[in-house]
């Protein structure tokens, strides 16, 4: 495989833009450790370019930049995982997803079900759009987020990225979301974000595919290859 990994334009292709970029120049050297030849490279890139167009070559950058590589190979949209409804029963917070929201005297947090880091994701109280959204009311009394990183119904690992880092989620509640996952998302290698409250109760925040991806210190060189792997197959549909 070719990892082609976003670069600092102006570098000559020598400094990763992103530090998630890291992880994955290790994971080269260590594969092919293991195999005893060259099997991987690590490419630097400061945007896709035309020799890199195959299915041995996987995007690590940031999201315009691993877009980029799949509208080029004609991949032209891919939706957000956001919180899928099978997972809807799970959540302990209200969540909804309609093109009609009337003020309630709630705020509630919009997210584009068709764009990634679409520029219409943001807070609302009212919102009448030809596009429906996902909704999820405003959260208070947050102690920490947490991401896990989940391969083929396994929960490799987990981060920390915001708050107390001595509060962590619920093992048994993650266990059962990463189960129903399994069964019904039909998808193998994803990112699961949590909220922990002050109650002590864990909610699902959302999902994300393993793409442009903040690992948060999460580094396992054989997972992380597996599981960009994995993501990339199933967006090319070849899984």
């Amino acid at each position: 495989m070719r990892f082609l990994l976003e670069s600092v334009k102006g570098s000559a292709g020598l400094l990763p833009r992103y530090d998630f970029v890291y992880p994955f120049i290790e994971a080269v050297r260590f594969h092919n450790w293991q195999c005893g030849e060259k099997m991987d490279e690590a490419v630097f890139l400061e945007c896709p370019k035309s020799g890199y167009l195959a299915t041995n070559c996987i995007p690590v950058g940031s999201v315009e930049f691993c877009l980029d590589w799949y509208r080029q190979m004609g991949v032209y949209a891919i939706p957000p995982l956001n919180i899928p409804e099978f997972l809807d029963p799970l959540v302990r917070r209200r969540v909804f997803r309609t093109n009609d929201l009337a003020a309630d005297g709630t705020k509630y947090f919009g997210k584009s079900m068709t764009v990634i880091k679409s520029e219409k994701n943001g807070w609302y109280t009212d919102y009448h759009g030809s596009e429906p959204m996902l909704f999820a009311n405003e959260v208070k009394n947050i102690c920490s987020e947490w991401r896990l990183f989940v391969c083929d119904g396994e929960i490799l690992g987990l981060k920390c990225y915001a708050g107390q880092a001595f509060v962590p989620p619920d093992k048994k509640y993650c266990e059962t979301v990463v189960n129903a996952v399994d069964k019904n998302g039909g998808f193998r290698a994803y990112t699961l974000d949590v909220l922990v409250l002050e109650n002590g109760d864990t909610d699902i925040l959302e999902l994300h595919d393993f793409f442009a991806c903040g690992l948060y210190g999460f580094s396992d060189p054989a997972a992380i290859r597996k599981m960009a792997i994995l993501t990339q197959r199933r967006l090319l549909g070849r899984l």
